[in-house]
């Protein structure tokens, strides 16, 4: 029997009508990153390394993922299949998405790509950029207080002489 993938944690409609087409199954649970678009497709790569071409997607919650789990499915089978949920009936209606109807044909995924590696890559390497980026931070905060200090020091020579030029006249 096939599995229905829900993509959204919170799908909004009522799941329970969609379970007469097979298993229901969240491909993730919880909130995911959208703003790390290259790992969230390295992640739904690996996710969907369960999904079968026979599975029914229910496509809710966050557009990027609905896009890239779309995206990935007509790469991977050229096909996709979607309950889409009628709010008059109350029910899930099966439709087929192709990569045909986008006038396109499935393209071959690269093989030989680890993303375990690359996943593991990208993530040092934002670590990286935040470690400079407080680096910069620290610079700029050091630099800033040094400029208030050296005001205050000017302001206070600025006080000295007119207190001096006060007391000459």
């Amino acid at each position: 029997m096939p599995t229905v993938w829900v993509t959204g944690f919170r799908a909004q409609a009522g799941l329970e009508a969609a379970e007469r087409f097979g298993e229901l199954r969240h491909l993730f649970e919880g909130s995911i990153n959208v703003w790390e678009l290259e790992v969230l497709a390295i992640d739904v790569k690996k996710k969907m390394e369960e999904c079968s071409p026979v599975d029914m997607f229910i496509l809710c919650g966050s557009m990027h993922l609905a896009a890239h789990v779309q995206t990935l499915a007509l790469a991977k089978w050229g096909t996709m299949n979607v309950l889409v949920f009628d709010k008059r009936t109350q029910d899930y209606e099966l439709q087929t998405i192709t990569a045909e109807m986008f006038g396109m044909k499935p393209p071959e995924l690269p093989e030989g790509i680890d993303n375990a590696e690359r996943l593991a890559r990208l993530r040092a390497k934002r670590a990286s950029r935040q470690e400079e980026l407080a680096v910069i931070d620290r610079a700029i905060l050091d630099a800033a207080m040094t400029d208030t200090r050296m005001e205050g020091k000017d302001d206070a020579k600025n006080c000295e002489g007119n207190k001096r030029s006060q007391k000459d006249s």
